[in-house]
């Protein structure tokens, strides 16, 4: 299977050059995610998989990432911070 999707892959490269830089940037954010995830606090008592406290106090959830909501949160200067559903 990983085999047939990683051949996908090469075919679309092939056909669009724009198609690897876009790539490159989906495992870079998602790096970076991961990285200002692990710099956000832990709260006791809640899976600290799902959810933790940004800088700013406010709850965040992991799974809300650049999206709308009450957990929401997004990347600035590499430290997570809660959108408020803004």
């Amino acid at each position: 299977m990983f085999y047939l999707d990683a051949e996908a892959s090469l075919a679309n490269i092939r056909r669009n050059p724009a198609f690897a830089v876009s790539e490159n940037r989906k495992m870079a954010r998602s790096k970076n995610r991961d990285i200002a995830w692990e710099r956000a606090a832990t709260i006791r008592g809640k899976n600290p998989r799902a959810w933790r406290r940004d800088h700013r106090g406010n709850r965040i959830r992991y799974g809300s990432f650049e999206t709308r909501g009450k957990y929401a949160w997004t990347l600035q200067g590499g430290k997570p911070v809660g959108t408020n559903g803004g």
